[in-house]
């Protein structure tokens, strides 16, 4: 079975996308997430400075980062790199590793999107807004 990566006793850090209800001790997002399933390749480097490909698909996505279902998993706060392709929507992107879940078709990864352009961001959000109709 694959580890995910990080001591059992890690405690991941909070996403900037979420903020903590100090009276509830609950979170709430500052962006809503729409379910959408949609091919995705992620790429992470290996110890020799390699990429390397994954294959998973996109399981929800939001104005500020999306959730891949994938076999492998990739550490909390590794940066990786995505090709989302659908019929709709394309988007190239770098993310940062929020969560990381155990799923039945492998790991489910949060991942919040880093240093979009102006343009992809504009895409990003026309993409969501036409899923939330």
């Amino acid at each position: 079975m694959k580890s995910l990566n990080r001591p059992l006793s890690a405690t991941p850090q909070l996403p900037i996308t979420r903020e903590m209800n100090a009276q509830k001790g609950s979170e709430r997002r500052l962006s809503s997430r729409v379910r959408v399933e949609m091919p995705v390749t992620w790429y992470s480097v290996d110890p020799s400075g390699q990429a390397v490909g994954h294959q998973g698909r996109l399981d929800d996505v939001s104005t500020t980062g999306v959730a891949v279902i994938s076999r492998t998993d990739a550490a909390i706060g590794k940066l990786i790199a995505l090709a989302i392709r659908g019929d709709e929507f394309v988007l190239d992107a770098v993310g940062e590793v929020r969560r990381v879940t155990r799923s039945a078709g492998g790991f489910r990864m949060g991942i919040e999107l880093r240093n979009l352009t102006r343009e992809q961001r504009v895409e990003l959000t026309r993409f969501v807004l036409r899923l939330r109709a």
